[in-house]
């Protein structure tokens, strides 16, 4: 897993992606999808959560940095 840019945190990690449907005026994920042309289907993809197994050393990891990841479009069962 690579280290992220964000200074307050040492990874990131999305296991729920997609377009978030609250557009929030300070939203920074928004404009990245728009950007790269990701997909943007809210979907949960759980092998993202795999790569946490690689951290060897105690860290700071940052859950949901593109998504409102308990946002009631979210399904119940995914959290």
């Amino acid at each position: 897993m690579p280290k992220t840019k964000i200074e307050w945190t040492d990874h990131s990690i999305n296991p729920v992606k997609g377009y978030c449907p609250e557009a929030c005026y300070y939203c920074y994920a928004r404009a990245m999808y728009d950007r790269f042309g990701w997909d943007k289907t809210v979907r949960f993809e759980p092998e993202v959560l795999l790569s946490l197994q690689k951290i060897k050393v105690p860290s700071r990891i940052f859950v949901g940095s593109t998504m409102e990841l308990f946002g009631e479009w979210i399904e119940d069962r995914r959290m």
